[in-house]
């Protein structure tokens, strides 16, 4: 009877120093995880700003662009009529060196527009590369903010999706 005692005794010790030892494990592991969560919250918010950046970058060359464009397709339009006009007075020669610069105008123009279109697209698509970082970033803080900061937290699999790194 003695033994069976102590032998309980000392069962119910180490199973009360294991489950001091696993919730002390849990409980690393569930500061480990919110801390890997803050850091990716922290890259995503950091990789948020560094697209948004890129987007104001090419807002402001697109605008450029326009610009450059709209100067492009006036002067085009007055070497058109300036073109007619010498060819009307007979002044052939200037004529053909205004007809030979409206040509080289119009591959300009022409290479402005597809640079135009190609830069709208690259501003599309860090302006949308933002806005799913943006959700992932609010997504993130909810499940930081909804899990307890002391008790173990079991992250569901598209929790851990956000700690992979981001596509770039």
């Amino acid at each position: 009877m003695c033994l069976d005692k102590f032998c309980r005794s000392v069962r119910n010790q180490v199973l009360d120093l294991g489950t001091y030892l696993w919730e002390e494990d849990d409980a690393r592991a569930a500061k480990d995880a919110r801390v890997k969560l803050k850091t990716r919250c922290a890259e995503l918010a950091t990789e948020i700003g560094r697209r948004r950046g890129l987007a104001a970058r090419y807002r402001a060359e697109l605008v450029e662009l326009r610009r450059r464009e709209l100067s492009h397709e006036k002067k085009a339009s007055f070497l058109l009529k300036r073109i007619e006009i010498l060819h009307r007075v007979g002044d052939q020669a200037n004529a053909w060196s205004h007809a030979l610069e409206l040509e080289q105008l119009r591959l300009v123009i022409h290479h402005d527009r597809n640079r135009l279109r190609s830069q709208e697209q690259t501003y599309r698509e860090h302006l949308a590369w933002a806005e799913r970082l943006k959700e992932r970033l609010a997504d993130l803080q909810d499940l930081v903010a909804s899990s307890p900061p002391n008790l173990p937290c079991f992250f569901p699999v598209s929790a851990l999706l956000f700690l992979m790194p981001s596509e770039r």
